[in-house]
């Protein structure tokens, strides 16, 4: 269960976000200042160009998974009319519970493919043998 709290609390941050941008009371300047922030974060994420390569291992691949606490902390610098934590907050109520039927479903599809191949095996040797 720990590594699905942690699988939150990564996702809360981009969707926190999203739900500031689509908030009424929240400036422009500020929506706007939140949306480059998220911008830059998912480029950076996304661009194979890093400041420490990945084939360097481990350390390259933690400076990609710190980048959203970064991009949080400098979100909090830069937009400080918004309180960021409790809008990640109210976002991961929200995350929570699409990880849990999204682990839901994967799980019942695996166990219905699962299921699918073992009696297509035992159809396969039951008749062709």
């Amino acid at each position: 269960m720990k590594t699905l709290s942690r699988v939150v609390d990564w996702l809360s941050f981009p969707y926190g976000v999203f739900l500031l941008v689509k908030d009424p009371d929240v400036s422009t300047k500020a929506k706007l200042k939140a949306s480059v922030i998220m911008a830059v974060l998912f480029f950076y994420i996304l661009d194979p160009v890093d400041l420490i390569p990945d084939i360097i291992p481990m350390i390259g691949w933690l400076e990609d998974f710190f980048a959203i606490p970064i991009a949080m902390v400098v979100m909090v610098k830069v937009v400080p009319e918004i309180n960021v934590p409790e809008v990640i907050k109210k976002a991961r109520s929200d995350v929570k519970r699409v990880v849990l039927w999204t682990l839901l479903a994967v799980a019942s599809m695996t166990l219905l493919s699962l299921i699918t191949m073992g009696v297509t095996i035992y159809l396969i040797v039951r008749y062709w043998t």
